[in-house]
């Protein structure tokens, strides 16, 4: 099985808890392969790191996702409407399918393979 801990899962949480992230651009608005896509640029208090988060949404249908990347890694992610199903080797819910909502979390081992059930908020 794969294990879902990293060391840039232990740098995520640290900037998400730290309330130290801060935009320096305004957001800017791009059309990308047949998605509206906002991209956020933020950044951390050493300025060592590319930190972005995104928004991205089909026009045609109701789905969109919302993520936070580190150096291009989706670090986080968010997507509702979006069906997935977990490859075997994902530790914590192997072959889990997902028919709507689920959050990914980047793994050194998986990268932002394996889903999970949001439980800190709802539709």
């Amino acid at each position: 099985m794969r294990d879902p801990t990293s060391q840039l899962e232990s740098l995520i949480e640290g900037f998400l808890s730290s309330g130290q992230l801060e935009a320096y651009e305004n957001v800017m608005w791009q059309l990308r392969d047949g998605y509206l896509v906002a991209t956020l640029k933020v950044q951390e208090p050493d300025r060592q790191l590319d930190l972005r988060i995104e928004l991205r949404k089909n026009p045609r249908l109701t789905k969109f996702s919302f993520q936070f990347l580190i150096n291009s890694k989706p670090a986080r992610r968010y997507c509702s409407n979006h069906p997935h199903t977990n490859p075997p080797d994902c530790a914590e819910s192997s072959n889990e399918h997902f028919p709507k909502q689920h959050k990914h979390r980047w793994s050194d081992v998986t990268g932002d393979e394996c889903a999970y059930v949001p439980d800190d908020f709802t539709t």
